[in-house]
C-alpha cells in the first residue's frame, strides 16, 4: 500500500513537472511573440509618413519655443538697458535741476536806465488817464470821487471822514513801501553792476597779461626763426661749396682715369732695334712718365685746397716731387748709356715706372675716392641739417599762427565787452598780430631740401 502511493504521488509529481514545463515553454512563446510584435510595431511606426510629420512638428514647436524664448530674453535685456539709460538721464536731470544756480544779471546801466525810464513814464501815463477821467466825471456827471466823503450829510460823516483818513494813511503807506522796494531794488541793482564791472576789470587785467605774455613769445619765436634762417643760409652755403668740391674731385677722377688709360698703353718696342733708337725710346717714355707724375702733383696741389687729410696729400706730393727729381737725374743719364746697358734699362725702366704709375694711380684713386666719400657724407649731413632747421622753422611759425590767431580771439573778446572799450582800443594798438608770419624763406628751403 505504501509502495504504490508513493508511486501515485511521483506520477503525480511528474504530471506536475510536465504541466510546468509546458507553462513555461507557452510562457517563453508568448514572450518571444509580444517582444518581437513590438519590435515589429516600433519598425513599422518609424516607416510611417505620420511618424516622421509629427517628429517635424515637435521639433517645430521646439525651434518656435527656443525662438520665443531668445527674443523674450533679448527684449528683456533690451528693456532693462533702455531702464538703465532713462534712469541715468533722470538722475542726471534731477542732478541739474536741484544744483544752485547763481543768478546773472546780463543788463547793463544803460538798459537798466532805460527799463527804470519805461516805468515811469507808464506811471505817469496811468496817472494821467485817472486825473482826465476824474475830471471828465466831475464836467460831465458832477461827481467828485475825492469829496464825496466830505460832501456827505449823513449822521455817519465823521466816521466817514475817519475812512477817508485811514484810506489817504494806507495810500501813503503802500506808496512809502513801494519807494523802498524800489531803493532796495536799485542797490542791488547797483551792486550786481559794480560787481559786475569788477569782474570785468579783472578779465580786462588778465587778457591784458595774457596779450603780453604772446607778445613775448611772439618775440622769442621771431628771434629764434632769424637765428635759424641765418643758420639756414650758413648750411646753404657750406652745401654749394661742398657740391663745388665734389665736382672738382669727379673731374680729378675722370683725368686721373684717362691718363692711366694712356700711360697703361703698351709701347711698340719693336722700334728699338739700335742704341739711337733704345735711347729715343727711353727718353720718350721717360717724359711720358714725367708727364703723369707732373699731373699727378698738379692734382695733389689743386686738391690741398679742399681736402680733408692734408696730412695725407702733403706725404704724397713730398713723394712724388722725389719720384720726379729721380726720373729727371735717369734721364740726364741716357746719353752715357752703352747698348748693352740701354737695353737692360730699358726693360728695367719699363717695369720700375709700370710699378711706380700703378702704385700713384692707386694712391691717388683711394685718396680721391675717400674725399668724395666725404664730401657725399657731408653734404648729406648738410641736408639733414636744413631738414632739421626747416623743421625748427615750421614749429616756430606754428607757434606763432597759434599765438596770432589767441590774440585776435582776446581782441574780440575786448571789443565785445561794454565797459572796456577804451582799453580795448588801446590795447588793440598794442597787440596787433605780427605781420608776413608766412616766413617766404621757408618756401624755397622746402624746395631745395626735397630736390635734394
Amino acid at each position: 500500500m505504501s509502495v504504490r502511493s508513493h508511486q501515485i504521488q511521483a506520477l503525480f509529481a511528474r504530471r506536475r513537472e510536465i504541466e510546468h514545463d509546458r507553462i513555461e515553454r507557452t510562457a517563453a512563446v508568448n514572450r518571444y511573440y509580444d517582444h518581437w510584435g513590438k519590435v515589429t510595431t516600433r519598425f513599422e511606426n518609424w516607416t510611417k509618413p505620420e511618424y516622421y510629420k509629427n517628429a517635424e512638428e515637435q521639433l517645430k514647436q521646439r525651434r518656435e519655443k527656443r525662438e520665443k524664448e531668445m527674443q523674450q530674453f533679448e527684449r528683456r535685456e533690451r528693456l532693462r538697458e533702455l531702464f538703465e539709460k532713462e534712469k541715468i538721464m533722470y538722475e542726471r536731470e534731477m542732478l541739474e535741476r536741484n544744483r544752485p544756480r547763481s543768478r546773472k544779471i546780463a543788463a547793463t546801466t544803460e538798459q537798466l536806465e532805460k527799463i527804470e525810464q519805461n516805468a515811469k513814464e507808464r506811471e505817469n501815463i496811468k496817472r494821467k488817464l485817472d486825473l482826465e477821467a476824474k475830471l471828465y466825471g466831475r464836467w460831465r456827471h458832477g461827481v467828485d470821487d475825492d469829496n464825496v466823503l466830505f460832501e456827505s450829510k449823513s449822521n455817519n460823516e465823521t466816521l466817514a471822514k475817519l475812512n477817508w483818513l485811514d484810506k489817504k494813511i494806507e495810500e501813503q503807506y503802500d506808496r512809502e513801501r513801494e519807494e523802498a522796494q524800489s531803493v532796495e531794488r536799485n542797490l542791488r541793482l547797483q551792486e550786481e553792476i559794480s560787481r559786475t564791472e569788477q569782474v570785468q576789470r579783472e578779465r580786462q587785467l588778465i587778457r591784458e597779461k595774457e596779450i603780453k605774455e604772446i607778445r613775448e613769445l611772439q618775440e622769442k619765436h621771431m628771434d629764434e626763426l632769424k637765428l635759424r634762417q641765418i643758420e639756414a643760409d650758413g648750411l646753404k652755403e657750406a652745401e654749394k661749396h661742398l657740391r663745388t668740391c665734389l665736382s672738382d674731385v669727379d673731374k680729378e677722377l675722370e683725368l686721373l682715369e684717362e691718363s692711366c688709360s694712356l700711360i697703361m698703353e703698351s709701347a711698340d718696342v719693336s722700334q728699338a732695334y739700335n742704341l739711337k733708337k733704345i735711347k729715343l725710346f727711353i727718353r720718350k717714355r721717360s717724359e711720358s712718365f714725367c708727364n703723369q707724375i707732373k699731373l699727378c702733383i698738379s692734382i695733389l696741389e689743386r686738391l690741398s685746397a679742399y681736402t680733408t687729410c692734408a696730412d695725407i696729400v702733403n706725404r704724397l706730393l713730398n713723394k712724388y716731387r722725389g719720384h720726379l727729381e729721380a726720373e729727371t737725374f735717369n734721364l740726364t743719364q741716357v746719353e752715357a748709356m752703352y747698348e748693352s746697358e740701354a737695353k737692360y734699362n730699358m726693360q728695367r725702366l719699363e717695369s720700375l715706372w709700370q710699378q711706380q704709375h700703378l702704385e700713384r694711380y692707386h694712391e691717388l684713386k683711394q685718396l680721391l675716392t675717400e674725399e668724395r666719400c666725404t664730401f657725399a657724407t657731408r653734404i648729406n649731413e648738410n641736408l639733414q641739417r636744413q631738414t632739421d632747421a626747416y623743421e625748427v622753422r615750421s614749429t616756430h611759425l606754428t607757434a606763432l599762427e597759434n599765438s596770432n590767431e589767441k590774440l585776435k580771439q582776446l581782441i574780440a573778446e575786448e571789443q565785445q565787452s561794454p565797459r572796456s572799450a577804451l582799453p580795448v582800443a588801446n590795447s588793440s594798438d598794442t597787440a596787433t598780430p605780427f605781420p608776413g608770419t608766412a616766413y617766404a624763406g621757408d618756401a624755397g628751403d622746402q624746395a631745395s631740401v626735397a630736390d635734394d
